[in-house]
C-alpha cells in the first residue's frame, strides 16, 4: 500500500519553515505577523513556464510589540517586481535567495517589506505585492513529492513550493512555532482555455477572454494553504461533494463519490457532525504528488482513483476533518496515528473483515522498527516530543499502535464514543496534546493512566515495540 506520498507531506509540515534575513541573532525571534487575507491573481503562461502574480496580502500583528517590517518566503526562482501598500504608495523592500538556517538543502527568496510607520500590537496592514518567475519544485531536498512546476497537462501551485508570497523567516523552528495561520482567501487564476482550475474553495465566477480562462474561488472556511491544480480536469459534483479528475479516470471518480459519501457517512455516525460543515471537495494530482487534507478539500493522488486497494488513503485524509485543531507549539501529530487506525477500521468495517486492522498493526510495528533503528534522537524521545525534535514520522505507526491498544483495552463502543465527544467539545477552541491525553484518562471507564503514561512520556515501551512481543500482549499489559 502507497502510504509514502502521505507521510511525506506531514514530514514536510514537521520540517516546514522559517528565519530571518533582518539578522541571525534575531533568529529565534517569533515571526511577527500573521495572515488574515490573501486576494491571489495569477497568470500561468505555458510558453515562457512562467508564473506572473498579484498578491494582495492583508497581515495582523500578533506581539506585543511594535513591527517595523513583514517577512516573506517565496520560492528560489521567483522575483517580486514591487510592493505597495493599500492607497498605492510604494515600500521599501529588500530580497535575496538564502538557504534555511536549520535545512541546509533549502532554499527561498527571502523578501523583507519595510513599513512607512511601525505596525501597532494587534494592528493590520494590507500590502500589494507583484511577482513573476519559474518553479521546478523541492525534490532534491528530500521533499520527493514536491514536483510542482508550469508545464502542460498538469500545474500544481500550493504552499509547499511557496509557490506564492507566504510569511516567515528561513528557519523550520520558527515557522514551526508560529503555527499552521488560519486566513481568508480569494484567487482568481488565468490560464488557456483549454484547462479547468481546481481548487477546494467555493466557485465565485468562469470568464472567458482571446482563448484564455479565469477562474476564481473564494475559501469556505478559514484555511492555511491555498491549492491551486491546472489539468483537463472533468467534474463529478452530488450535493455537497465535488470531485476534479482526469478524462481517463471517470470509473476512479465515480467510486471515489461513493467512497467519499459512504464514509462521511459514517464518521458523522461515529463522532458527529462536522463543525461548521461546508461540503467537500477531492482534486485528483497524478501520483507522487503527495496527498494532502485542507480544511474543505483533499489533494488525492491517482492511486487511489486508479486500484481501489489504496482507497484508504481516501479514508485517511476524511478522518482528519474530525481533528480539533492542534495547539500545541510543536504538535507530536498523534492525530496521524488515530488517522491511520481509523483508515483500517473503516476498510475493515467496509469490507466485512476481521483481521484488517490488526494485519496493518503489525505492518505498522515492522515500519517503526526500521525508521526507529536508523535514529539515535528516537531512541531518547517520548512521543509527547516528536513535535520538538522532528520525530512526527514516527506518529503514523507508533500513533496507530497506541489507538490500536487503546481500542482494545475500552472497546469500540466507548473508544468511538470518546474520540467523538472530544472532537465535539474541542472543534471550535482546539486542543493541546496533554489536554487530549487528560480528556482519555478522565472518559476511560478503567484506569489507562499507565498505558498512555507509557506510551507518551517514556521511551520504556518504544522497546518493547522493537521486541517479537505479541500484540495482544501489548493490549494484555495494561488490562486490569
Amino acid at each position: 500500500m502507497k502510504y509514502i506520498s502521505t507521510i511525506l507531506f506531514y514530514i514536510f509540515i514537521a520540517i516546514n519553515f522559517q528565519n530571518s534575513s533582518i539578522a541571525n541573532n534575531n533568529s529565534l525571534n517569533p515571526i511577527p505577523v500573521k495572515p488574515t487575507d490573501y486576494v491571489l491573481d495569477l497568470t500561468v503562461d505555458y510558453g515562457e513556464t512562467k508564473i506572473y502574480g498579484t498578491c494582495r496580502l492583508t497581515v495582523h500583528n500578533v506581539t506585543g510589540e511594535e513591527t517595523d517590517h513583514i517577512p516573506l518566503l517565496l520560492y528560489r526562482l521567483m522575483r517580486v517586481t514591487s510592493v505597495t501598500d493599500a492607497k498605492g504608495n510604494d515600500l521599501h523592500f529588500d530580497q535575496t535567495v538564502e538557504t534555511f538556517a536549520d535545512w541546509d538543502k533549502m532554499q527561498v527568496n527571502v523578501i523583507t517589506v519595510y513599513l512607512d510607520e511601525p505596525l501597532s500590537p494587534g494592528e493590520e496592514k494590507t500590502i500589494i505585492m507583484e511577482y513573476s518567475g519559474y518553479l521546478f519544485g523541492y525534490t532534491e531536498t528530500g521533499m520527493i513529492y514536491v514536483k510542482d512546476s508550469v508545464q502542460e497537462g498538469f500545474t500544481i501551485i500550493r504552499k509547499d513550493s511557496y509557490a506564492y508570497p507566504t510569511v516567515g523567516y528561513p528557519m523550520w523552528q520558527a515557522l514551526r512555532a508560529a503555527g499552521l495561520p488560519s486566513h481568508k482567501y480569494e484567487i482568481n487564476v488565468t490560464v488557456p482555455s483549454r484547462y479547468t482550475v481546481a481548487n477546494g474553495g467555493e466557485f465565485i465566477s468562469k470568464t472567458t477572454h482571446n482563448g484564455t480562462v479565469t477562474y476564481s474561488y473564494r475559501n469556505i472556511k478559514p484555511a492555511w494553504r491555498m491549492d491551486i491544480a491546472i489539468a483537463e480536469y472533468e467534474v463529478l459534483e452530488k450535493n455537497d461533494l465535488r470531485i476534479f479528475y482526469f478524462p481517463e479516470d471517470e470509473a476512479g471518480a465515480q467510486r471515489i463519490m461513493t467512497e467519499m459519501e459512504y464514509t462521511i457517512d459514517l464518521f458523522t455516525d461515529w463522532f458527529g457532525p462536522v463543525y461548521n460543515y461546508r461540503g467537500f471537495t477531492v482534486i485528483q494530482v497524478p501520483e507522487t504528488y503527495g496527498s494532502q487534507a485542507d480544511v474543505t478539500s483533499v489533494i488525492q493522488t491517482a492511486d487511489a482513483f486508479r486500484d481501489e486497494r489504496n482507497i484508504v488513503e481516501l479514508y485517511h485524509e476524511l478522518s482528519h476533518l474530525w481533528n480539533a485543531r492542534d495547539n500545541d507549539e510543536f504538535p507530536p501529530r498523534w492525530n496521524e496515528g488515530l488517522a491511520m487506525f481509523l483508515q483500517y477500521l473503516v476498510l475493515e468495517k467496509r469490507q466485512e473483515k476481521d483481521d484488517i486492522v490488526n494485519r496493518a498493526a503489525e505492518a505498522l510495528r515492522r515500519s517503526f522498527r526500521r525508521q526507529y533503528e536508523q535514529s539515535s534522537t528516537a531512541r531518547i524521545t517520548p512521543m509527547i516530543d516528536y513535535g520538538k525534535e522532528r520525530l512526527t514520522n514516527l506518529s503514523y505507526n507508533k500513533g496507530m499502535l497506541f489507538f490500536y491498544v487503546y481500542y482494545h483495552l475500552v472497546g469500540e463502543e466507548e473508544f468511538l464514543n470518546t474520540i467523538g465527544n472530544h472532537y465535539q467539545k474541542y472543534a471550535p477552541t482546539g486542543i493541546t496534546t496533554e489536554e487530549f491525553l487528560e480528556y482519555l484518562n478522565k472518559s476511560a471507564s478503567i484506569d489507562i493512566s499507565q498505558f498512555v503514561h507509557d506510551w507518551f512520556y517514556t521511551v520504556e515501551i518504544d522497546r518493547i515495540l522493537m521486541e517479537d512481543t505479541p500484540l495482544e500482549s501489548l493490549v494484555d499489559m495494561y488490562r486490569q
